[in-house]
């Protein structure tokens, strides 16, 4: 039997995000300053090179993502988590002038205009729907990561659910970047993304960085270190990872092989729609001419 109705593309919400993650690739600028890191360049990555690698190359997925099959490792934008910082310095001065009662009543919402997809208020929002009290009453999170900008240096956050630890990796171990790891962990806590006396925080010694320019690849390094940890691996292992020029260039050279073969997957998705669209109007032309002959009727086989 044959339908009159004319065909046209179906995409769920869910196929729509597949197809933008497989066709999304870095600009053009981030892409020659990972080959020219590959080739032996000493240049610092771009927080939208590091966002690329934990998403594409990692497997760590943005906190939209929660309780989808498989994603169980979540990073938050970096920008993310200075904007909410930010907006947690002036909650923390409101709540100092309140009293005990206004005190315990007080929940810290992060920002419902961040249209990131990797966002913090994304995941707040996520897990009241989910009816879980915090990440600890979570069972489809393993670890989340708060990758940290300040002061032209990156470092890095990660809480681990069933380990029940939050650690801070710096490569550079600075005091200031100490403090505003502990200053997310309490934003997380008055967020009720976290609770109190559930978890402990670590504060391990990494390898320090040997040039200024490493410390956004480093930060890739430990994510990549975690994202394949064990159940058993203790924190203070992150002594192994190493942080030099050839780690560095290594990682590289498989961002461009990934960006590479996205480009290629960009190439063949335009060329399947524009086959696509083709068939399209030629079937919406022949359904119009079927009309125009049968008074404005398709007979039906």
């Amino acid at each position: 039997m044959t339908s009159s109705t004319t065909t046209t593309a179906v995409y769920t919400p869910n196929l729509r995000r597949e197809l933008a993650s497989l066709t999304s690739t870095l600009s053009e600028p981030a892409h020659q300053l990972v080959r020219d890191v590959a080739a032996g360049a000493e240049l610092q990555a771009t927080d939208e090179v590091l966002m690329f690698a934990l998403q594409h190359l990692l497997q760590i997925s943005p906190t939209s993502d929660y309780g989808k099959e498989g994603a169980r490792h979540l990073y938050v934008h970096s920008r993310v988590v200075t904007d909410e910082l930010c907006a947690f310095e002036r909650f923390t001065t409101r709540f100092e002038r309140m009293s005990a009662l206004e005190r315990r009543q007080q929940v810290f919402y992060f920002n419902p205009e961040s249209n990131r997809h990797s966002s913090l208020c994304t995941l707040q929002t996520a897990l009241d729907k989910s009816g879980c009290a915090s990440l600890d009453a979570c069972t489809l999170v393993d670890s989340l990561y708060l990758p940290i900008f300040a002061r032209n240096h990156c470092s890095l956050l990660v809480y681990s659910v069933p380990r029940r630890v939050a650690f801070h990796v710096d490569s550079l171990r600075l005091p200031e970047h100490e403090q505003l790891a502990q200053r997310v962990v309490h934003m997380l806590l008055a967020a009720h993304l976290l609770e109190p006396n559930k978890f402990r925080l670590d504060l391990p010694r990494a390898l320090a960085q040997r040039s200024t320019w490493e410390c956004v690849w480093c930060v890739a390094l430990v994510a990549e270190w975690w994202r394949a940890s064990l159940p058993d691996t203790a924190v203070r292992d992150v002594l192994d990872v190493r942080f030099d020029a050839a780690s560095v260039r290594a990682l590289c050279a498989r961002l461009v092989e990934l960006q590479e073969f996205k480009l290629d997957v960009c190439a063949y998705a335009e060329r399947l729609q524009r086959s696509f669209h083709v068939l399209c109007d030629r079937r919406r032309r022949q359904q119009q001419s079927g009309r125009s002959i049968n008074g404005g009727e398709v007979k039906r086989v």
